[in-house]
Protein backbone atom coordinates (compact mmCIF):
# COMPACT_ATOMS: atom_id res chain seq x y z
CA UNK A 1 0.00 0.00 0.00
CA UNK A 2 1.14 3.60 -0.73
CA UNK A 3 0.96 6.15 1.72
CA UNK A 4 1.90 9.48 1.41
CA UNK A 5 3.68 11.36 4.73
CA UNK A 6 3.35 15.18 4.67
CA UNK A 7 5.14 18.06 6.83
CA UNK A 8 2.22 19.63 8.03
CA UNK A 9 2.24 21.38 11.08
CA UNK A 10 5.93 21.51 11.03
CA UNK A 11 8.18 24.21 11.17
CA UNK A 12 9.98 25.13 7.93
CA UNK A 13 12.65 26.42 10.92
CA UNK A 14 12.81 22.65 12.57
CA UNK A 15 13.20 20.66 9.71
CA UNK A 16 16.17 22.50 8.63
CA UNK A 17 18.18 21.92 11.99
CA UNK A 18 17.08 18.70 12.15
CA UNK A 19 18.35 18.27 8.35
CA UNK A 20 21.43 20.32 9.43
CA UNK A 21 22.18 18.69 12.79
CA UNK A 22 21.65 14.76 10.97
CA UNK A 23 24.75 15.83 8.46
CA UNK A 24 26.97 16.94 11.05
CA UNK A 25 26.77 14.12 13.09
CA UNK A 26 26.56 11.65 9.78
CA UNK A 27 29.98 13.83 8.69
CA UNK A 28 31.74 13.51 12.63
CA UNK A 29 33.29 10.33 12.83
CA UNK A 30 35.07 11.22 9.39
CA UNK A 31 36.76 14.10 10.97
CA UNK A 32 38.63 11.14 13.17
CA UNK A 33 39.29 9.12 10.05
CA UNK A 34 40.86 12.09 8.12
CA UNK A 35 42.28 14.77 10.42
CA UNK A 36 43.25 18.06 9.42
CA UNK A 37 46.71 18.70 8.26
CA UNK A 38 47.16 22.03 9.34
CA UNK A 39 44.71 24.72 11.17
CA UNK A 40 42.52 26.62 8.76
CA UNK A 41 42.98 30.37 8.10
CA UNK A 42 40.44 32.51 9.24
CA UNK A 43 39.56 33.04 5.45
CA UNK A 44 38.72 29.93 4.98
CA UNK A 45 36.18 29.21 8.27
CA UNK A 46 34.50 32.47 6.82
CA UNK A 47 33.94 30.37 3.72
CA UNK A 48 32.90 27.28 5.08
CA UNK A 49 30.91 29.25 7.52
CA UNK A 50 29.33 31.05 4.65
CA UNK A 51 28.67 27.96 2.82
CA UNK A 52 27.16 25.96 5.65
CA UNK A 53 24.98 29.31 6.79
CA UNK A 54 23.89 30.88 3.55
CA UNK A 55 24.18 28.11 0.71
CA UNK A 56 23.12 24.99 2.74
CA UNK A 57 21.25 26.30 5.99
CA UNK A 58 19.23 28.95 4.27
CA UNK A 59 18.09 26.75 1.04
CA UNK A 60 17.11 24.19 3.10
CA UNK A 61 14.90 27.10 5.05
CA UNK A 62 13.61 28.07 1.88
CA UNK A 63 12.86 24.73 0.95
CA UNK A 64 11.04 23.26 3.60
CA UNK A 65 9.00 26.70 3.57
CA UNK A 66 8.06 26.35 0.02
CA UNK A 67 7.20 22.72 0.49
CA UNK A 68 4.94 24.17 3.24
CA UNK A 69 3.56 27.12 0.50
CA UNK A 70 3.42 25.53 -2.81
CA UNK A 71 3.30 21.88 -2.05
CA UNK A 72 6.36 19.00 -2.75
CA UNK A 73 5.69 18.64 -6.73
CA UNK A 74 5.33 21.84 -7.50
CA UNK A 75 8.44 22.53 -4.75
CA UNK A 76 10.59 19.74 -6.73
CA UNK A 77 10.86 21.99 -10.00
CA UNK A 78 12.98 24.31 -8.29
CA UNK A 79 15.58 21.99 -9.07
CA UNK A 80 14.90 21.34 -12.10
CA UNK A 81 16.39 24.66 -13.03
CA UNK A 82 19.65 24.14 -11.13
CA UNK A 83 21.79 22.84 -14.59
CA UNK A 84 20.15 26.18 -16.17
CA UNK A 85 21.62 28.61 -13.57
CA UNK A 86 24.72 26.80 -13.18
CA UNK A 87 25.44 27.34 -16.68
CA UNK A 88 23.81 30.77 -16.39
CA UNK A 89 26.82 31.47 -13.53
CA UNK A 90 29.40 29.49 -15.30
CA UNK A 91 29.14 32.15 -18.21
CA UNK A 92 28.84 34.98 -16.38
CA UNK A 93 31.51 34.90 -13.62
CA UNK A 94 34.15 32.53 -15.54
CA UNK A 95 33.14 33.30 -19.13
CA UNK A 96 32.16 29.41 -20.26
CA UNK A 97 30.70 29.07 -23.58
CA UNK A 98 27.21 28.80 -24.21
CA UNK A 99 26.41 26.73 -27.20
CA UNK A 100 23.47 25.93 -29.38
CA UNK A 101 23.12 22.61 -27.93
CA UNK A 102 22.79 24.34 -23.84
CA UNK A 103 19.71 26.48 -25.47
CA UNK A 104 18.47 23.01 -26.85
CA UNK A 105 18.96 21.56 -23.30
CA UNK A 106 17.73 24.92 -21.51
CA UNK A 107 14.16 24.43 -23.35
CA UNK A 108 13.87 21.25 -22.80
CA UNK A 109 14.16 21.81 -18.91
CA UNK A 110 11.75 24.31 -19.37
CA UNK A 111 9.43 22.35 -21.01
CA UNK A 112 9.67 20.24 -18.62
CA UNK A 113 8.98 21.77 -15.97
CA UNK A 114 6.18 23.30 -17.42
CA UNK A 115 4.48 20.03 -17.66
CA UNK A 116 5.24 18.78 -14.30
CA UNK A 117 3.71 21.99 -12.51
CA UNK A 118 0.39 21.56 -14.64
CA UNK A 119 0.75 24.83 -16.26
CA UNK A 120 -1.44 24.47 -19.78
CA UNK A 121 -1.07 26.91 -22.30
CA UNK A 122 -4.89 28.45 -22.74
CA UNK A 123 -7.24 26.88 -25.30
CA UNK A 124 -9.12 28.77 -27.79
CA UNK A 125 -12.73 30.02 -27.15
CA UNK A 126 -15.68 29.58 -29.42
CA UNK A 127 -14.12 26.92 -31.78
CA UNK A 128 -17.15 25.01 -34.07
CA UNK A 129 -16.47 21.61 -32.61
CA UNK A 130 -16.30 23.22 -29.07
CA UNK A 131 -19.54 22.49 -26.81
CA UNK A 132 -18.19 23.32 -23.42
CA UNK A 133 -19.12 26.49 -21.67
CA UNK A 134 -16.36 28.72 -19.99
CA UNK A 135 -16.94 27.17 -16.79
CA UNK A 136 -16.16 23.83 -17.93
CA UNK A 137 -13.25 25.53 -19.57
CA UNK A 138 -12.15 27.16 -17.02
CA UNK A 139 -12.48 23.61 -14.66
CA UNK A 140 -10.61 21.86 -17.09
CA UNK A 141 -7.78 24.28 -16.94
CA UNK A 142 -7.61 25.03 -12.78
CA UNK A 143 -4.83 23.10 -10.96
CA UNK A 144 -5.81 20.35 -9.06
CA UNK A 145 -4.31 19.92 -5.48
CA UNK A 146 -2.56 16.24 -4.85
CA UNK A 147 -5.16 14.26 -2.75
CA UNK A 148 -4.45 12.28 0.16
CA UNK A 149 -3.46 8.63 -0.35
CA UNK A 150 -3.57 6.77 2.99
Amino acid sequence: MYTKVYMKGASPLAMTACCQMGASLFLLPLTALFPAQHVPTLPVIISVACLALVCTALAYLLYFRLIENIGPTNTLTVTFLVPIFSILWGALLLHESVTLSTFIGFSIILLGTFFVTGLRFPLKQGTANDQSTPEDNAKRVQLEEPSNIK
